[in-house]
């Protein structure tokens, strides 16, 4: 019997499922991570290709077995627990290190996921391996960093502290700890003002609220250690700035700057909790066709995008992720679709919309004849590596920077003493680039002689003693400095050392200060003999213990026979007697400075100046008297010679009835008599040792002036020199004064200082300006006269024509102003040219000019103007001031004015032609009514000109009478016949 059975569906779905787990066997196998699946008995059912590669094993070896039967016995125990887990529904991930079939030992994350069916049973359970051997590497570096930061900042001698922006302690070194004497745990989240005594939180409050606003500061003060000692500190707060600029924190660095303040520390600050984000986000699988279509997706792609998978089946990379995505995969997709496996790495945003970073690979899917039929596009989420990879170089930079800020060579060498790390003053002060520092071994940095002397130090920290000794360092540019040299073991726990920490503290100013210390005693002795005065040291029994040469000569006795013996026995009773009182004085604290007629060893009596001060112990008791003795018995004698001499030279110059004043060589006033008080109106003692610069009498615009004649005079170019300046009395009035200056020579004929008489000429000034402005003032109105107005317009016309600019001239002429004169007097007629120049001074400009002419002629003079056309409106202006109505003494006057105007250069470039044509302009006005404007044009001046040519021709014709009557005829003015 033969049954037919058509089976084609089943071919085609037995087909399919093949290509479906070929398609995810290729996908898994490109993953490139070990990948495995086992059901409830523990039995493999699955595994990719990476998995074998890593135990050994082909694939198809593994299928059937038991789990236990492939795993190590280890790591199938701690499986075991998290097999439970797994099959009870949860995610589970743990860490371990496992070894690979070469032998090599990695650290691996393990995430066991549970296989639900539909009806949510568990029926086995995915393994999924990831390589975490980069990211555990990148996090004991940093702890190892952290821990190479405390031991260094341990060892740095000086307190070291970091506040963040609440002033809370989050980092403090063991030298901190010392100095408030308490432990590291007890300060970490206090405040300054918690753990500091009362009077140190005051003074570093203010300093902390500075540094909190953003500024660097540096401080000094006297503090105590723990010890009890006080000693000077100096201090630096610097504000810990994030990338907009604001503070988050302060760093604070102390250290002992006690020894001549020069000791300077190194500056150390706690390193802030770096945390490492792990995140066992599974990675994204999708399978991209010919068309660039999404054909498969896996769970992880849809909850890194938040999408639904029919939402991404079948669409472009455009369509799901967008353009921006597109435009950036489409290059490595190009090159994908060529054959090429490509691996790059992009920033994305996951569906919660944090920002993530995949490390992608796109391993292209090829036919059996060898075209592309797809791409497989595998996702590492390597967020966690590159923030590892960003806090590694921003801890490294943060460490390079506290380090650069110490101010102090620091390096750090390893076993063969190379530098591997140097900070910016270890560089500047061995002349070295960055570059440089760390090709460097220690020994061609500092030296070979530095380095022999030091070679024990170093081998001695190399086997893990701390050392420290002081050499005297050469440098670059030749210099050469005294330095403590510190050299720090870098151990670990179990002993072993990597290298040493190298911190070098300059204490070359202590250095000189020693040496200067013990040269001062030989120098001070060597001072003390040859100083003119003869010095001792008394001490509190008042016994001799120290004098000069001079109180060898002057008593004529060996020092050393004077040493140790009672003042009395040196010096005489008489002369003992004498002192006795200011010796006591002194021995109760005071200074005494005096001159007295002392007693000599001959017998004579001479005069001495006698300077007694105590010397006092750190408590102020006083131990003993330093004593200085000089003859001044000639000097004494000649004082009051000269004495007399200048009560006599006064005398003469008080009484003198000119001002007399002296000023020294730095040109302060030194000598200020009573007739300069009665000129100047100050007293003596608000001018004497006033500079020049500064002196009240002098003017301003004078002062210079007076300085450079003063100047000459000391110089010595000019022996004596007289003046006329404004000088400042007391009361702020200015005077005119008269000056002689004369040279005072002393006895080399140097000049010593300036003697001057002044003599107040202020009446004769003012005499003289009165008459110069009568000579250029109109009498009756005060306005510039016809002389000053000639020299006003002529400056006027040169400064136009040096700037390119017009001046204008306007003519004003009062219409009728005879009928005032005629009808109400001359009296009415002033009163009315009074008005008028008010109100023309009214309608003018600040910078305009107005002049009288003498009569009811007026002139105005117009600068800074470029178009004609402002000179009509300003006539105009002028016209309607003139035109109102003038009451005075009860009489309304009505007056009106014609105007002429010229203007330069158009009319002409000569002061006297100007005001001529406006002279013209201002008659053709009157000839068009009066009471208006006219500019001179062409036919205007022809005009004038042909009249004033007809004019004088016929005065000459008359006056040689060569005029000849022929007709005369007789006109009736009533009606014109």
């Amino acid at each position: 019997l033969v049954t037919y059975t058509d089976v084609n569906n089943q071919k085609r779905l037995e087909l399919e499922a093949g290509q479906r787990e070929h398609q995810l066997r290729l996908v898994t196998d490109s993953v490139g991570v070990p990948i495995l699946y086992f059901d409830r008995q523990l039995k493999l059912r699955f595994v990719n290709r990476p998995f074998g590669d890593w135990i050994g094993v082909p694939v198809d070896d593994l299928l059937g077995h038991a789990l236990k039967d492939i795993l190590a016995h280890d790591a199938m125990h701690e499986m075991q627990g998290h097999i439970e887990s797994a099959f009870s529904g949860a995610t589970v991930s743990y860490e371990r290190r496992e070894q690979s079939a070469d032998g090599e030992a990695r650290w691996t994350r393990v995430t066991l996921f549970p296989d639900r069916e539909v009806g949510g049973r568990v029926d086995g359970a995915f393994v999924v391996m990831n390589d975490i051997e980069e990211d555990m590497r990148i996090r004991d570096a940093l702890k190892s960093q952290e821990a190479q930061m405390r031991l260094f900042a341990d060892n740095i001698p000086g307190p070291v502290a970091y506040l963040d922006r609440s002033l809370n302690y989050t980092f403090v070194n063991q030298a901190f700890a010392n100095a408030v004497c308490k432990p590291q745990d007890a300060i970490y989240g206090k405040t300054p003002y918690q753990i500091m005594s009362a009077d140190v939180a005051s003074f570093i409050r203010p300093i902390l609220k500075r540094a909190q606003a953003g500024e660097h500061v540096e401080y000094e003060r006297v503090g105590t250690t723990a010890q009890g000692a006080r000693r000077w500190l100096h201090g630096r707060v610097a504000p810990d700035l994030d990338g907009a600029g604001n503070v988050r924190g302060l760093y604070c660095t102390e250290y002992d700057i006690h020894d001549l303040k020069l000791t300077e520390q190194a500056l150390a600050v706690r390193e802030e909790q770096l945390r490492l984000f792990t995140d066992n986000i599974p990675e994204p699988v999708v399978y991209v066709d010919a068309d660039r279509r999404y054909a498969f997706i896996n769970e992880s792609f849809l909850r890194l995008t938040g999408l639904e998978r029919d939402a991404v089946i079948g669409k472009t990379a455009a369509e799901v992720l967008g353009s921006d995505a597109s435009s950036a995969l489409a290059p490595f997709m190009n090159r994908a679709f060529t054959g090429e496996a490509v691996t790059f790495e992009r920033p994305v945003v996951d569906a919660s919309g944090r920002g993530r970073w995949l490390r992608e690979r796109i391993v292209p899917d090829l036919k059996f004849d060898g075209t592309i039929k797809g791409l497989y596009v595998v996702g590492h989420d390597i967020t966690d590596l590159k923030q590892a990879q960003d806090a590694l170089a921003a801890r490294e930079s943060q460490l390079r920077a506290i380090m650069d800020g110490v101010p102090a060579p620091v390096a750090y060498i390893d076993r063969d003493e190379r530098c591997q790390y140097v900070n910016r003053t270890f560089l500047q002060y061995f002349g070295l680039k960055a570059e440089e520092g760390g090709a460097m071994r220690l020994r061609d940095v500092v030296g070979q002689g530095i380095y022999q002397s030091a070679q024990a130090m170093l081998t001695r920290a190399m086997e893990g003693e701390s050392t420290a000794f002081d050499r005297l360092v050469p440098g670059a540019n030749g210099a050469r400095r005294w330095m403590t040299i510190r050299v720090v073991p870098d151990g670990t726990p179990s002993g072993e050392i990597h290298g040493a920490f190298v911190l070098m503290n300059d204490i070359h100013g202590l250095k000189q200060a020693q040496e200067a210390l013990r040269a001062s005693e030989a120098e001070l002795r060597l001072i003390m003999d040859n100083v003119p005065a003869r010095v001792s040291y008394i001490d509190r029994d008042y016994c001799y213990r120290f004098l000069n040469r001079h109180n060898e000569e002057w008593l004529a006795r060996d020092r050393k026979e004077l040493t140790g013996r009672h003042v009395a026995d040196v010096i005489g009773d008489a002369r003992a007697t004498q002192l006795a009182p200011l010796l006591d004085r002194v021995m109760r604290g005071e200074v005494v400075s005096t001159e007295k007629l002392l007693t000599q060893p001959d017998g004579e009596q001479r005069w001495e100046a006698v300077h007694f001060a105590p010397n006092r112990d750190g408590d102020g008791n006083v131990l003993g008297i330093y004593a200085v003795h000089t003859d001044i018995h000639d000097e004494k004698r000649n004082a009051d010679e000269l004495k007399r001499v200048n009560w006599m030279l006064s005398s003469h110059i008080n009484n003198t009835p000119l001002a007399v004043l002296e000023w020294d060589r730095e040109f302060r006033l030194v000598r200020w008599t009573p007739k300069a008080e009665d000129i100047f109106g100050w007293h003596s003692d608000q001018v004497l040792g006033i500079p020049l610069a500064s002196s009240p009498l002098v003017h301003d615009d004078e002062r210079e002036g007076f300085r450079e004649l003063v100047a000459r005079l000391m110089s010595g170019e000019e022996p004596r020199a007289q003046g006329l300046t404004r000088n400042r009395r007391n009361d702020g009035s200015t005077i005119w004064c008269e000056w002689y200056h004369s040279a005072l020579l002393d006895e080399a004929g140097c000049i010593d200082s300036i003697l001057s008489f002044v003599q107040d000429v202020s009446s004769r000034i003012q005499a003289e300006e009165r008459l110069q402005y009568l000579a250029t003032r109109d009498a009756l109105t005060g306005l510039p006269n016809r002389l000053l107005l000639h020299e006003r317009l002529t400056q006027a016309i040169a400064k136009a024509k040096r700037a390119g600019r017009r001046v204008g001239v306007l003519f004003i002429d009062l219409d009728r102003f005879k009928n005032v004169n005629d009808t109400l007097g001359h009296r009415i007629g002033d009163e009315l040219l009074k008005r008028v120049t008010i109100a023309l001074g009214g309608a003018l400009r600040e910078t305009d000019l107005l002049a009288r002419l003498g009569g009811d002629e007026f002139m105005v003079i117009v600068d800074e103007f470029e178009d004609p056309s402002v000179l009509g409106r300003i006539a105009q202006k002028l016209l309607d001031a003139i035109a109102q109505s003038f009451e005075i003494e009860e009489h309304d006057i009505y007056v009106t004015s014609s105007i002429g105007i010229a203007v330069y250069p158009d009319d002409s470039d000569d002061p006297e032609d100007l005001l001529k044509h406006a002279d013209v302009a201002m008659y053709r006005s009157k000839e068009l009514g009066r009471n208006t404007y006219q500019f001179l044009d062409a036919n205007l001046a022809e005009h004038r000109l042909h009249q004033h040519t007809l004019e004088t021709a016929l005065r000459a014709a008359y006056k040689d009478g060569a005029l000849r009557l022929h007709y005369q005829p007789v006109v009736r003015i009533e009606d014109g016949k």
